[in-house]
């Protein structure tokens, strides 16, 4: 079963994917975190990154991504898809995200990747 998270980060280098009161915290570079920071608010860096490049190329060559997914953790590594309608094809979760971001698609995470409840913590 998944969710769809809400996301929040740290630019020390955290990226928070939030489900209801479940926050699934996964270590991300300072880059791979200010790109994220730059989708989340809506801002554009002097040149593009190459989260933006990605977004371009898929935009004109009307290529349609669907969701991001955050299926699979092993040994502290976690896995992620970026979907369209006919293939995933394998990302890092901080790669799939920053591009959900970009394009305003949902970000699906497993549910049982989430260690434990917190409560009452707001990341926004």
């Amino acid at each position: 079963m998944y969710c769809v998270a809400n996301v929040s980060v740290d630019l020390t280098g955290i990226l928070y994917l939030i489900c209801g009161s479940k926050i699934l915290s996964i270590l991300i570079s300072k880059d791979q975190a200010f790109s994220i920071w730059l989708a989340l608010n809506k801002k554009k860096y002097e040149r593009p990154l190459t989260h933006d490049l990605f977004v371009d190329f898929l935009k004109r060559y009307d290529i349609k991504i669907l969701n991001a997914t955050i299926y699979r953790e092993e040994n502290g590594i976690y896995f992620a898809y970026i979907c369209t309608e006919d293939f995933c094809f394998d990302s890092r979760p901080s790669d799939a995200v920053a591009i959900a971001l970009r394009l305003g698609i949902p970000i699906f995470v497993r549910i049982d990747l989430f260690k434990e409840e917190r409560c009452c913590i707001n990341y926004f």
